[in-house]
């Protein structure tokens, strides 16, 4: 490292992590979308930025492009790595913070009058690459998942100067469609970078963030039924199984959960398609575990495993009689409307709320697709949605609904404590950043296809919510109004 660039902490911490998971990483992913504005024609300016560091089974299916039109450049890229590698991209990072480098070129995040530029114009001006990097360090990524697999990321950012013109939608789909290999629009280009539609509306701070996804992760097929079963993990090459740890916690119906460790020797390794594939079998009699995976004593990813055929939630139980395999799951990511409403009303009835549902009657069409009442009489007014989160002005139409309500439960004397509009979606969280301004604004909780996982799963173990909890959870759903709107990291039900 130079002697004239500063250590920071919050990137030494990043480096401290990632530095025993680089064996293994195989693959690198840089994706990037930078716009040229119309009041300086000769300039890039960045508005965000990818790196990832991946085993090479996660970069699967993506798809490396370049766009390059007279207002946009953007692109993904993978590059193949080794270990060394790996750190050599976080030492030139350390040294050189605001520069993002891809194939056709390097882009640079400044804080003087000349926005972002291309690297080439400014390659003597070290000192402002240096100093003025404003780093964040998230240990479990910047919107931690609720049930999964670790992220971790780097935030590296600046403010610049000026506020320059992002070109019109219009022209950006034109510059798009023109292009020697087409993009569908806007819309589609931010698809594919994983970018929601706010980096073009002017209001995010631009950010270089470096992401890396624990190489190794517990198998979504593990199973636990009636007391006997097996959890397995799966690893890239180059990790060393000794360091394998895992732990159990045991979620009783009756009494406080209790914890198990598994040490590396109860692990049997076989190799299975290029990576290693970890068996260790279970005997425990508990209605459902949480199993966690360690490496060298590091959180890599996190399991809820459902002890099949035993239920801790009456509601629950008396539901399996019907629903011998789980088809509630397959409702809650439904693409159809009508079964999506349908099972987040009889998922609301499970964790003990009183729901009346009205979605798919053609003759209740102006209401919400449901009510849900908790024991404490709070009132939630629900919305679903399986297309983009504000389909049709879904949250201004909560909003409405529940000032309605209120207006009601006012000349009427109903007893409701609190009346909670709710916007039920089968998008990821990841992807409404776009509509939190709104969300927060509006007071409309959130509820994304994370939150959903884990209230099925919630629903069948031994601690369901009280009324207050249950409002808990509710309301740090709602976005948290910020200037970009970055902060929003709801809380979990648990």
């Amino acid at each position: 490292m130079s002697a004239s660039v500063p250590t920071n902490p919050q990137f030494e911490s990043f480096l401290k992590l990632v530095h025993g998971w680089c064996r293994g990483y195989r693959r690198a992913v840089r994706s990037w979308i930078a716009i040229r504005p119309a009041q300086a024609p000769l300039e890039w300016k960045l508005l965000g930025a990818e790196l990832v560091f991946n085993a090479a089974e996660t970069a699967e299916g993506l798809r490396p492009f370049t766009i390059n039109t007279e207002s946009l450049w953007a692109g993904v890229e993978i590059t193949e790595l080794d270990p060394r590698g790996v750190l050599q991209l976080l030492e030139a990072i350390r040294s050189e913070p605001l520069v993002f480098t891809t194939q056709g070129g390097d882009l640079l995040l400044r804080s003087d009058q000349t926005d972002s530029v291309t690297k080439t114009s400014v390659v003597s001006d070290a000192t402002a690459r240096s100093h003025n990097a404003n780093y964040t360090f998230y240990p479990l990524g910047r919107l931690p998942v609720l049930d999964g697999r670790r992220h971790a990321s780097l935030q590296i950012s600046t403010s610049q100067f000026g506020n320059p013109v992002i070109p019109d939608r219009t022209r950006l789909d034109l510059e798009l469609f023109n292009a020697d290999l087409p993009i569908n629009g806007i819309g589609d280009l931010l698809s594919r970078l994983g970018k929601p539609d706010a980096i073009i509306q002017g209001f995010q701070m631009p950010t270089i963030d470096i992401i890396a996804i624990a190489p190794a992760y517990l198998q979504r097929d593990s199973a636990l039924r009636d007391g006997t079963g097996q959890i397995r993990v799966s690893a890239p090459p180059g990790l060393d199984h000794s360091r394998f740890s895992l732990g159990l916690v045991c979620v009783e119906k009756s009494s406080p959960s209790h914890s198990l460790a598994i040490s590396n020797e109860k692990i049997a390794w076989k190799e299975l398609d290029g990576r290693f594939v970890g068996t260790t079998d279970l005997h425990v009699r508990a209605p459902a575990v949480v199993a966690f995976l360690r490496y060298d004593g590091q959180y890599f990813d996190r399991l809820h495993i459902a002890n099949v055929g035993q239920s801790l939630n009456d509601l629950h139980e008396l539901h399996r009689t019907i629903d011998t395999d789980d088809h509630l799951r397959r409702l809650l990511t439904s693409t159809d409307a009508t079964a999506f409403e349908r099972g987040v009303a009889l998922l609301l009835g499970i964790l003990g709320l009183s729901v009346l549902h009205y979605g798919g009657i053609p003759e209740f069409g102006d209401g919400p697709d449901s009510y849900a009442v908790s024991a404490g009489a709070d009132l939630y007014v629900i919305e679903c949605t399986t297309g983009h989160p504000d389909h049709k002005g879904k949250l201004q139409k909560a909003h409405n609904r529940a000032a309605r309500i209120h207006d009601l439960s006012q000349r009427r004397g109903l007893m409701f404590k609190n009346i909670q509009p709710v916007l039920v979606t089968t998008t990821p969280r990841a992807n409404t950043i776009e509509i939190a301004a709104q969300a927060a604004d509006l007071n409309i909780a959130l509820v994304c296809r994370e939150d959903l996982t884990h209230w099925h799963n919630v629903a069948s173990t031994a601690h369901i919510p009280t009324a207050e909890e249950f409002q808990a959870t509710v309301l740090a759903l709602v976005p948290r109004r910020t200037p970009d709107m970055l902060n929003y990291e709801p809380d979990r039900l648990d």
